[in-house]
Order: structure tokens, then C-alpha cells, then sequence
């Protein structure tokens, strides 16, 4: 006999992700797509990716000897907040 006081694993994990995932999807998309993002090697790698881009944007000191660095810094704060946005969609729990 099921346990009807427990939450679906679906339920649980759409708590868990931003509501921009599942935006204009159907019930049954909606499920699919949590099943896909519970457990994605494609998302684990994407992840990676990501952090590895973030890491990768860090300046150097002789970046400050170019006449043009306040615009090349907002350019970088700009990558860092896109790649910070995506990996909060992949990882909600973790934050900055």
C-alpha cells in the first residue's frame, strides 16, 4: 500500500529549482524535465564548464596597465554575473 502523505520525488525537486526551468511547460514536461535535471551527466558537465569559464576570468595586475581596463573589468563583471546565474539554475542550494 503507498504512502499517501509522502511527496513525490518530482514534487520535492521542483521546489528545489528556480521556477525560470519550468516557465510555459506542461505537467507532463514539467515532470520530464525534473527527472533530467535530478540526475544529468549533460548538466554535471555544463557545470563544469561554467566553472571553469569563472575561473578563467580572472584579472591579472597587468591588466590595470591598459588604458582601457575599467572597460574591460565591467565586461568581466558582466561574465561573472551570467556565470554565476546559470550555475544557481544547475545548483540552486549552493549560492554564489
Amino acid at each position: 500500500m503507498a504512502d499517501r502523505n509522502r511527496v513525490p520525488l518530482t514534487a520535492s525537486l521542483d521546489k528545489k529549482y528556480p521556477s525560470t526551468w519550468f516557465q510555459g511547460l506542461s505537467a507532463e514536461d514539467k515532470d520530464h524535465l525534473i527527472k533530467q535535471l535530478g540526475n544529468s551527466f549533460l548538466k554535471d558537465r555544463l557545470v563544469s564548464i561554467i566553472q571553469d569559464q569563472l575561473r578563467s576570468l580572472k584579472s591579472k595586475s597587468s591588466d590595470y596597465d591598459n588604458p582601457s581596463w575599467a572597460f574591460k573589468q565591467a565586461d568581466q563583471n558582466g561574465q561573472e554575473r551570467a556565470f554565476n546565474y546559470l550555475l544557481r539554475l544547475f545548483n540552486p542550494d549552493q549560492g554564489d
